[in-house]
């Protein structure tokens, strides 16, 4: 009798589950671009690039944030922002991400930044800790 009411036992602990499941991680969100600035006069001080970013999982959660210029026939040319008082960032963790060119650097290509009538591009990218990527749309300069 008692070896049946352990069957029973077991049986309806394995059909019902012994105990509740742990509750499944949230799931990581991708970050968003929320701003963009440009400021390119090249070849004078302060070329500037601003992205200003958010993330549901927080502003922590963001892992890189790029500039990318890109031309046919060269490569691209990547730049990556900076949110913690540097490269012409003026508040650390305010997810304004910043680059500013240095005196005398000049990032232009040869010519007229046109390659067989096909224009330079710039946009941005941004990755967070899962490596989910999000881009702005390319935009010809």
């Amino acid at each position: 009798m008692i070896k049946w009411i352990l069957v029973i036992l077991l049986a309806t602990a394995m059909f019902f589950g012994c105990g509740k499941e742990s509750p499944a991680e949230p799931e990581n969100e991708p970050p968003e671009i929320v701003d963009t600035h440009v400021y390119l006069i090249f070849n004078i001080p302060a070329d500037k690039v601003l992205c200003e970013v958010s993330d549901p999982d927080g502003l922590g959660d963001i892992s890189s944030v790029s500039f990318i210029m890109a031309n046919p026939g060269y490569n691209d040319l990547i730049y990556d922002l900076y949110d913690d008082g540097t490269h012409g960032d003026i508040t650390s963790g305010d997810g304004t991400y910043t680059y500013e060119w240095v005196e005398g650097v000049d990032i232009r290509w040869v010519g007229d930044g046109e390659v067989n009538g096909v224009g330079a591009t710039y946009q941005f990218r941004v990755r967070d800790s899962a490596n989910h990527e999000v881009y702005t749309d390319a935009v010809e300069y």
